[in-house]
């Protein structure tokens, strides 16, 4: 018997649709290849939480991955509703269900046919699921005193800028050592746009090498200390950075802490040894 196969899906949860489509292809082609009876793990890494479903597929049976997916799903949609800002998961679901859409206008001629009946059904079992949530989050922002619904946007809930009139050599301190820890210049330039000019940035998140989680935690209690932020509620603040970073571990770039303990380390108290500490390219938490 051959080794399970193992179908990693996509890291951005918005694009899960075409994952999920391509993952379908690999199996029918293994299958087409004389393998048989071999095990498929459906995998999905959220925040560094592994989820998954496991189905022992043949010629007869590849259609049970389909049922696997809606498990898989369901999984996944309950973690976020427990775990991730309310906000963030409307961006998660319309985002999912946007590249479904795209994915179902280009996917005219498939290589294998299961793979038009898969995005059929997808439109037909997992885009209604991801609706309801959508409507939930609706529901959830309705604002009684106006009847209306409020789609709220992330921007919305506090712009994280610097100050206005903050001595430039803080500010080029500052954003030297983001330039120094951004996996990309691209990234980089995106963040000093947002951090300067309030700009929406191209990226969903920026990935940062040699840095862990608690130091950009302390580097950005320290500024709001300093008052070198402009003013933010810690809370807005605390979800802003959990949301906008991604640290390598391991060779790829994930989330090392969930949103509920990154709060907790905003709320802390800072030490006189962590006040004293300069905010330029040399700064490291210890």
């Amino acid at each position: 018997m051959m080794k399970p196969v193992i179908l990693r899906h996509s890291k951005s949860l918005k694009d899960l649709p075409l994952a999920l489509n391509n993952n379908i292809e690999v199996v029918k082609k293994i299958l087409n290849a004389g393998h048989s009876n071999f095990k498929v793990l459906q995998v999905q890494d959220v925040e560094g939480i592994l989820f998954f479903t496991e189905r022992t597929i043949n010629d007869r049976n590849i259609y049970e991955l389909f049922g696997a997916q809606i498990e898989l799903l369901l999984k996944i949609l309950k973690y976020l509703n427990e775990n991730i800002d309310v906000h963030e998961r409307y961006e998660i679901f319309t985002g999912f269900k946007s590249e479904y859409e795209i994915l179902a206008q280009l996917e005219t001629k498939p290589v294998f046919e299961i793979l038009a009946d898969h995005i059929g059904f997808m439109g037909n079992e997992l885009i209604p699921i991801v609706n309801v949530h959508i409507q939930r989050i609706d529901d959830e922002l309705r604002i009684k005193n106006h009847k209306s619904f409020v789609r709220k946007k992330l921007t919305d809930k506090g712009i994280v800028t610097f100050q206005y009139g903050i001595d430039d050599s803080v500010i080029q301190n500052i954003l030297a050592y983001f330039k120094l820890k951004c996996s990309t210049i691209d990234e980089f330039i995106a963040l000093e746009n947002e951090l300067i000019n309030s700009a929406v940035s191209h990226f969903e998140f920026y990935n940062l090498d040699n840095v862990t989680c608690d130091e950009v935690i302390l580097f950005f209690k320290l500024m709001q200390e300093r008052q070198i932020l402009s003013q933010i509620p810690t809370l807005n603040l605390a979800k802003w950075v959990h949301r906008k970073f991604r640290y390598s571990k391991n060779g790829t770039y994930s989330i090392l802490l969930k949103q509920r303990p990154v709060i907790d380390k905003f709320y802390k108290k800072l030490t006189a040894k962590e006040k004293t500490k300069e905010l330029n390219i040399d700064f490291k938490r210890y």
